[in-house]
């Protein structure tokens, strides 16, 4: 009875620690696969009624550092014919689409009838995700499908119209994709150059709080294979690998706070200027405000539910292991 107890306790020690090991690498993979998000700058712009030449003239301006898409995302009745029709999220924009959907085909400016679909909206209006050539009407025009991307709810990627009756639409967003490093710098000559100001998503910021949690799960890993075989007689090995699991917490979690205040600019100057720090402390807890507290547009809710993914793995890596510590299994 003994041994059968002993097979079982080791079976789901193996089990929780492969467990530990498959999360830290899904979290490992999703660290490396968000990293290009570093190379995005995407803001919610402070200005509006951006028209179309003015946003190719500001796109011109800054093509040697970056490609850019200004984009403004609206929800509209889409029509199949006269018979069907469903609610759909639509974005109309100017510049590259394939900075918003990567995968999917180039959506050329010039092509004013064309346009992309996600596959759950094309599944919606036509029955089927083999929607490329067929049609369908959103307000006065009609528009032909280009490509089908995959994307978890209803989106229709369109070209910003010029409007008939002299009135523009707002551009709320922008997301340009920076070519060959200095991202700092080059946010800010672009910037500069096209006059546009707005409030940025930090995916960089995000990415090295990602990093950290990484960087837990490997230090708390190896430390469940290092564990002592033998302990002295009496003493508490449970309370003493919790103490040593909290410790951990704390300091990588201050590691975390402290990286998280560092800006994309990189660390402060000179260390012992406090109001340096203060400085990036309120810029981090303003960044913290606006990723929780704005209106997302789908494709940012999309990006910012992959970093989510990616926490909560982390999160429970850390709760298995927690959970082999209070067991105090011999490894």
């Amino acid at each position: 009875m003994a041994d059968r107890r002993l097979y079982k306790r080791r079976f789901a020690e193996c089990v929780a620690v492969c467990a530990a090991a498959a999360l830290s690498l899904a979290a490992a993979y999703s660290f490396f696969a968000l990293r290009h998000l570093s190379d995005v700058c995407e803001m919610e712009l402070k200005v509006s009624g951006i028209t179309r030449q003015e946003a190719e003239e500001c796109m011109a301006n800054v093509a040697d550092m970056m490609d850019v898409v200004l984009w403004s995302e609206s929800e509209a009745e889409i029509w199949k014919g006269e018979e069907k029709s469903i609610r759909s999220r639509v974005i109309a924009k100017v510049g590259d689409s394939r900075l918003l959907f990567p995968n999917a085909a180039l959506l050329s400016d010039q092509d004013d009838e064309g346009c992309i679909i996600s596959r759950k909206g094309a599944l919606s209006l036509f029955g089927s995700d083999r929607a490329a050539g067929l049609k369908f009407r959103w307000g006065e025009t009609e528009y032909t499908v280009r490509d089908v991307v995959d994307f978890p709810a209803e989106v229709i990627v369109v070209n910003l119209s010029d409007s008939e009756d002299g009135e523009t639409m707002a551009l709320t967003h922008l997301t340009s994709g920076i070519k060959g490093g200095r991202l700092a710098e080059k946010e800010k000559m672009f910037q500069n150059l096209a006059g546009i100001e707005g409030k940025k998503w930090d995916y960089f910021m995000m990415n090295r709080i990602l990093g950290c949690f990484v960087i837990l799960d490997f230090i708390l890993l190896v430390s469940v294979f290092r564990r002592k075989v033998s302990e002295q007689p009496g003493e508490s090995r449970g309370k003493t690998l919790l103490e040593m699991f909290f410790t951990i917490i704390i300091v990588t979690g201050c590691v975390c706070l402290a990286m998280g205040i560092a800006t994309a600019e990189g660390w402060p100057a000179r260390w012992s200027d406090f109001s340096q720090w203060k400085e990036r402390m309120e810029a981090f807890c303003s960044q913290t405000e606006f990723l929780w507290l704005s209106e997302r547009p789908s494709v940012t809710a999309l990006k910012l539910k992959q970093f989510g993914a990616a926490y909560l793995e982390n999160i429970m890596i850390e709760l298995i292991i927690l959970k082999l510590y209070r067991n105090g299994p011999n490894m």
